[in-house]
């Protein structure tokens, strides 16, 4: 059964995201950030991605990677913002990137993303291809 955010703030909902890491229901909350598409929920996906904590930098680029898709929201600043975080140091960070850049159909990401291309970690080269692909 989906649960209907309608009547959650926006900070209920990255309060949410942080505690459904890995757990059931955490996709449905990135999604609902995604489709509101506002300035306010831009703009904290950003300072997440700036973030020293590493499960905010990941949460922030899952949200950039389809915020506002449909109507092309904050397009060519979340793909310069994921394009830095393809140099983080942590594996799940790179890979949300790497996939958020590839739902963004970031062309300018293409020679970035080729260039991880052999990385060590497997995580990282799937989102890569995906990152590709998409």
């Amino acid at each position: 059964m989906k649960i209907k955010y309608d009547d959650c703030a926006n900070s209920e909902l990255f309060e949410l995201a942080i505690k459904r890491i890995g757990k059931k229901g955490y996709w449905h909350v990135i999604g609902e950030l995604q489709g509101r598409g506002s300035r306010d929920v831009f703009q904290k996906a950003v300072l997440w991605c700036k973030s020293t904590v590493r499960q905010e930098r990941e949460l922030g680029a899952s949200i950039l990677g389809q915020l506002g898709l449909q109507k092309d929201h904050f397009r060519k600043h979340s793909i310069k913002i994921l394009m830095c975080l393809l140099d983080d140091s942590d594996v799940d960070v790179i890979a949300s990137a790497a996939y958020a850049l590839g739902h963004r159909r970031a062309a300018d990401a293409v020679q970035k993303l080729v260039s991880l291309s052999h990385h060590p970690k497997v995580e990282v080269r799937q989102s890569i291809v995906s990152g590709l692909l998409t």
